[in-house]
C-alpha cells in the first residue's frame, strides 16, 4: 500500500484490492458451497463464514503483494501459509471441516504488537 501511496497512485491499489477481495470471497464461497452440509450455512451474498476468514486473508494478502510493483518475493513461510490456506479450503469443500454459518458482517481486525494484521 505504501508503494502505491509514495508513487501517488492510490487508486490502483483500491482497484486491485476490491477485485482481489471479490475474487477471494467468491473462491471461499465456492469451496463452502461444494459441501452439501454447508448449503444452508453460506450466509448472505458477499460474506464468508468466520471459520474461513484467516484462509481468505492469507490468500488475499498473497494476491495483493503479487500485484504490487515491489521486489519483495514470497518467503518459504508465506508459501507454506498460502499452501495451508488452500488446503484448509479444500477440507471445507470435502466436508472435513464444519462450518457453523456465522458470517462476518462488519470489519474485524487482528492485532499483534499494536499493528493490524488482518482487516476485512
Amino acid at each position: 500500500m505504501s508503494a502505491y501511496e509514495e508513487a501517488g497512485d492510490s487508486s490502483g491499489l483500491t482497484t486491485n484490492l476490491a477485485g482481489i477481495l471479490a475474487q477471494v470471497t467468491g473462491l471461499v464461497r465456492g469451496k463452502v458451497a461444494a459441501c452439501r452440509d454447508n448449503l444452508g450455512k453460506l450466509g448472505a451474498a458477499g460474506t464468508i463464514p468466520e471459520e474461513c476468514v484467516f484462509a481468505a486473508a492469507t490468500i488475499a494478502r498473497d494476491a495483493l503483494v503479487g500485484s504490487l510493483p515491489l521486489s519483495e518475493g514470497a518467503t518459504e513461510v508465506r508459501r507454506e501459509e498460502l499452501r495451508r490456506a488452500h488446503e484448509f479450503l479444500d477440507s471445507v469443500a470435502a466436508c472435513k471441516v464444519r462450518v457453523d454459518g456465522e458470517e462476518v458482517t462488519e470489519a474485524a481486525t487482528g492485532v499483534w504488537g499494536g499493528r493490524e494484521l488482518l482487516e476485512f
